[in-house]
């Protein structure tokens, strides 16, 4: 069971529903706020939270920093979804 502060929640809601999208350390503070002001430090603490409880021992981090741009989703972590043009047992990710 994964259990994680609500700000947490709405951050990696908000990245998991657009993986490709960069978001602004702004954006994010608005996501998982809702518009309250935030410490400087704030948002880094719950990415490091939510880095901790995602990432399996090993493998990539599952949140990118793009220093001096924002975070965003791993495209290493792209959602595998079934093909139903590939024989049974095959999977394509998307992209």
């Amino acid at each position: 069971e994964l259990r994680l502060p609500p700000k947490c929640v709405r951050i990696v809601a908000a990245m998991m529903e657009q993986p490709q999208h960069t978001f602004t350390r702004s954006e994010l503070e608005r996501i998982g706020w809702n518009n309250e002001e935030a410490s400087p430090d704030t948002l880094r603490t719950h990415v490091s939270i939510l880095r901790r409880a995602l990432q399996a021992p090993g493998l990539l981090d599952p949140i990118q920093t793009l220093h001096g741009v924002g975070y965003r989703m791993n495209p290493a972590y792209a959602v595998v979804q079934p093909d139903p043009l590939l024989p049974a047992g095959d999977v394509a990710t998307s992209a």
